[in-house]
Formats: C-alpha cells, sequence, structure tokens
C-alpha cells in the first residue's frame, strides 16, 4: 500500500502517522490547509477500517467458524491482570519512534526520496508491532484498534476492562508519541535545514514535468 498510493495521498492510513505529519506541517508552515486535511484524513482511516472490519465479519460469519472466535487481544478485550498505563506507554513510544522514522525519510530537507524509503517505512512499522503485540496488541494504528474493537463488539465478545482504557491505550498514547515526534524533527530541522519541506513521499511530481523541447536539447 505504502508503493500503490504513497504518491497520490502519503498513504498515511493510520491517525497516528497523520498527526505527526500535519503537526510538522503546522509547526514548518508547509500547508496552510493543515487542519482540513488532517480531520479528513483521519475520519477517512476510521471510516475505512470500520469498513473492512465489517467485511471481514462477514466473511468470518459465512464461514461457519463462528463458534470457534475469539476476541481480538486488544482493550478493552484482554486479560484484567493486563496493566492498561503499560500498554498506554508501549503504542506512546512505538508510534513515537514509527512516525520519526517516518517524518526523517518523507521531510528531511537533506534527504532527497528515495525508492527504498517504502521498505524502510514497512520495517519501522514491522518492528512496532513485534515489539507491542504481547502488550498492547500490536495495535500502533488507532484506526486499526478502532476497527478491530467494533468487530469484537459486532461479534459479541465481552470486554474485561473499561471503554476508557481503549481510547487511552489507542489513541491518546499514539497521538502524543505522534505529536512528541514531530517535535523532535523539527528540532533536527530547525539545527541543520535552512528550508522547511512538506511531506514528500517517492517523488515530488513538481520536480519530474516533462521537459520542453529546447530544455532537452540543452
Amino acid at each position: 500500500m505504502v508503493y500503490a498510493i504513497g504518491s497520490v495521498s502519503g498513504c498515511h492510513i493510520n491517525p497516528a502517522v497523520s498527526c505527526a505529519v500535519f503537526t510538522w506541517q503546522a509547526i514548518s508552515n508547509t500547508n496552510d490547509n493543515f487542519v482540513v486535511e488532517w480531520i479528513t484524513y483521519t475520519m477517512s482511516q476510521v471510516i475505512g477500517g470500520t469498513c473492512g472490519a465489517m467485511l471481514g465479519v462477514s466473511f468470518w460469519k459465512s464461514s461457519g467458524q463462528f463458534d470457534a472466535f475469539n476476541a481480538y487481544g486488544i482493550f478493552p478485550y484482554v486479560d484484567p491482570t493486563r496493566n492498561a498505563g503499560i500498554a498506554l506507554v508501549t503504542e506512546m513510544l512505538a508510534l513515537f519512534f514509527f512516525t520519526f522514522c517516518i517524518l526523517r525519510t518523507c521531510c528531511d530537507h537533506d534527504k532527497p526520496p528515495l525508492a527504498t524509503d517504502g521498505l524502510t517505512i514497512g520495517i519501522a512499522l514491522f518492528t512496532a508491532i513485534v515489539g507491542t503485540a504481547a502488550i498492547s496488541g500490536g495495535g500502533v494504528n488507532p484506526a486499526v484498534a478502532t476497527s478491530l474493537l467494533v468487530a469484537n463488539t459486532s461479534l459479541g465478545a465481552t470486554s474485561a476492562s473499561s471503554g476508557m482504557s481503549f481510547i487511552g491505550v489507542y489513541w491518546v498514547g499514539p497521538m502524543v508519541g505522534a505529536f512528541l515526534a514531530a517535535i523532535f524533527h523539527y528540532m533536527i530541522e530547525v539545527s541543520t535545514s535552512k528550508v522547511f519541506v512538506g511531506y514528500v513521499f517517492l517523488h515530488n511530481s513538481d520536480n519530474f514535468k516533462p521537459k520542453k523541447k529546447e530544455e532537452a536539447g540543452n
């Protein structure tokens, strides 16, 4: 998906990534329309995730395997002994490093877009999921976590903790981590670059316009 739609929308597909990117655009003054885009991106991601979850639920019910269903291991559908506070910090740290990697890859004035950027981001996401799987369920995406919550609810799963734990772990934690990543990225850019740049993934179409015949001749 990163390579498929990265040059179209930036392929955030994650509200926390959008938080990092649009926070950077706000403090670097590289996008006057960041508020509208931020809200639109987040709504689209949650709606898309929920639609995907319900499609998966419909497949699950139609498969005849519904009796074998176990709730997806995210809060509040976890063992009551699991600590929501630790899970929140885990998600925060995972999103901090993940979104920091994205910002340094796609919003660094001194680094040109490279064909390997998608692999770099994919490895960072894989690491974040593996590192948080046993503690928070490996959400590292508020839209994914929300879609799993919808799926669990529609399949009649029984929650073991409060709904507030879900909001804290999968929305507050990731957003705080992403915001801090944007601030840290800003501090580095202030110290190392003279010009701030917006979010550029793989290519900037403005730099790939066909040359005029006279320019090509020269």
